[in-house]
């Protein structure tokens, strides 16, 4: 069994009765696609939110159903990660290079300076000087 026929299904057969289809593992698939991805707190709470949104005793619809998981999952609170969780994603982004560190410094000085000046910080300051990087990544790479 999976998480959406004991969190959803399971409940809209107590509610609802037996779905009416020619093909109930197909009828089910269908519910699993839509949900299968959720856990299963929300599982549990976009179900409750379907059944008492309900107006008719008939099936809701796969689509219903995902609208209320998404709806649910947006509404519940982020986990929030640990000192040590960061830690462990900082080790694995790549190290600067020291040309990208040259760069940055460079770039913190002239928006510095722009702002003890109040004029804004022409363009071309910051594309002169680009990483070879960052060029491929702005599309100035020389083909």
């Amino acid at each position: 069994m999976s998480l959406v026929t004991d969190l959803v299904i399971a409940r809209f057969i107590t509610l609802y009765g037996d779905p009416k289809t020619d093909s109930v593992p197909d009828f089910i698939g269908e519910y699993e696609r839509s949900l299968g991805h959720f856990p299963a707190e929300v599982l549990r709470r976009a179900a409750n939110k379907v059944i008492d949104d309900q107006v008719f005793k008939s099936w809701p619809t796969p689509g219903e159903c995902r609208k209320a998981a998404e709806h649910v999952s947006q509404m519940m609170p982020k986990p929030t990660l640990t000192q040590s969780e960061l830690d462990k994603q900082a080790d694995q982004w790549p190290v600067a290079s020291e040309e990208s560190k040259a760069r940055v410094r460079e770039l913190t000085v002239a928006a510095v300076a722009a702002l003890r000046a109040s004029t804004p910080v022409d363009e071309s300051t910051f594309r002169r000087g680009l990483t070879e990087t960052s060029k491929r990544m702005t599309g100035e790479a020389a083909e």
